[in-house]
């Protein structure tokens, strides 16, 4: 199943609001948008550390949104709590081909 172009964001701050859950910032680097309930991977030093996660939450100030962007920073929850700043989080959707 092929997927679409990834957007690409780097974490810019990482704030822990509760035990159990940890907020990116980022700024949204690419020509592309993030969507909520896309597929995300992690990348370090250009190494890929995490993979097959999903944007489950994507917050712009205080207001939940279904998507940001190129060039507007947000928090994004991924349900991953070990990311570092300048951190890459890769997003994108996985869509069907039709049969030809």
């Amino acid at each position: 199943m092929p997927h679409s172009k990834p957007s690409r964001t780097s974490v810019t701050s990482s704030l822990n609001l509760r035990s159990d859950s940890t907020v990116r910032l980022s700024e949204i680097t690419t020509l592309s948008l993030i969507t909520r309930n896309s597929k995300a991977r992690i990348i370090r030093d250009g190494v890929v550390i995490s993979d097959n996660l999903t944007v489950e939450s994507l917050r712009r100030f205080k207001d939940d949104v279904t998507e940001v962007r190129e060039g507007y920073e947000c928090g994004i929850g991924i349900g991953y709590n070990d990311i570092r700043i300048e951190d890459v989080i890769e997003t994108f959707e996985m869509r069907e081909k039709p049969r030809a």
